[in-house]
């Protein structure tokens, strides 16, 4: 989705909160989104509110946590993690931002050049933070944020 306006963006982080957004809207992009701007507002509690609100929505929506379905600690994790490491180095207006981080971040596979299948499936990761098993998340602000085709080059 392309945002036209930040005033768009915090539209859908209310619509986040107070969970009235549907299942089927709420799409990967959208994280994204909402992440982006909890973290352009400063937010300390990023991972709290993402976290929660997610697990909020999922309720809202009959989606039941299990071993192998609903809120997925370490992709929720994963993804903030990127999402603050591309806004470190983006710069512009604020809705140019977004649109960076939504539109560099918006193949949800990215995951696996960090995670083995196996890995990221597990039960252990769906709970809890599992750092990646294939290659690391780069340190906050300690190198340019590249494609992993161009880090494997």
């Amino acid at each position: 989705m392309h945002y036209k306006s930040m005033q768009e963006v915090e539209s859908l982080v209310n619509a986040f909160e107070t969970r009235t957004i549907s299942p089927s809207e709420w799409d990967h992009q959208m994280h994204l989104a909402v992440c982006c701007w909890y973290v352009m507002n400063g937010f300390d509690d990023v991972e709290h509110r993402m976290r929660e609100g997610i697990r909020s929505l999922n309720r809202e929506h009959g989606v039941i946590e299990t071993a192998s379905s609903g809120y997925h600690e370490t992709l929720t994790l994963f993804w903030i993690a990127k999402v603050r490491s591309l806004v470190e180095v983006c710069c512009g207006p604020a809705i140019v931002v977004v649109g960076a981080v939504v539109g560099g971040l918006a193949d949800p596979t990215l995951v696996y050049f960090h995670y083995s299948r196996e890995r990221i499936a597990s039960s252990e990761a769906r709970k809890t933070w599992c750092a990646p098993d294939l290659h690391r998340l780069p340190a906050e602000g300690s190198e340019m944020w590249l494609s992993p085709w161009q880090l494997a080059s």
